[in-house]
């Protein structure tokens, strides 16, 4: 299809229903029965997206993936943020990160945050690096 149609079959969303998070089925608890959605992953605020409607967020770590995640309604180390209005959070209905895998196969979109590589792995190395006080007692 092109990229008008698309356009306006998101505008034509306005008519979606709010429902609660329980209700929502979750590929990865189909796919493993045994294992519970995690918190973080799960939206407060969630609306009624057929599968092949919908978008799946990918969380990259270091690319500013958990802001956007937090606007999204995901609670990806959110200190407090909240789910934005607008039809990208609304059709944002699951995510896929480095531990859980919660979209749908026939997803529409994939929406990834994407950061120019060299400062992502500066910004990861200086996350995991450990400070040092610098008055010799580190070894704790």
């Amino acid at each position: 299809r092109d990229t008008l149609a698309r356009v306006h079959d998101i505008r034509s969303l306005e008519h979606l229903r709010k429902i609660e998070s329980q209700d929502v089925t979750s590929p990865f608890e189909k796919l493993w029965p045994r294992y519970r959605l995690p918190r973080w992953a799960r939206k407060d605020k969630n609306f009624d997206v057929a599968p092949e409607r919908s978008i799946c967020f990918v969380h990259v770590g270091k690319a500013g993936g958990s802001a956007v995640g937090c606007s999204l309604g995901f609670s990806l180390h959110c200190n407090g943020s909240k789910q934005r209005q607008g039809q990208l959070p609304k059709l944002t209905t699951s995510v896929f990160h480095k531990d859980v895998y919660n979209c749908h196969d026939n997803s529409a979109y994939f929406l990834f945050v994407v950061r120019d590589p060299i400062d992502r792995a500066q910004s990861a190395f200086n996350y995991e690096r450990p400070s040092f006080s610098g008055d010799g007692d580190d070894d704790e």
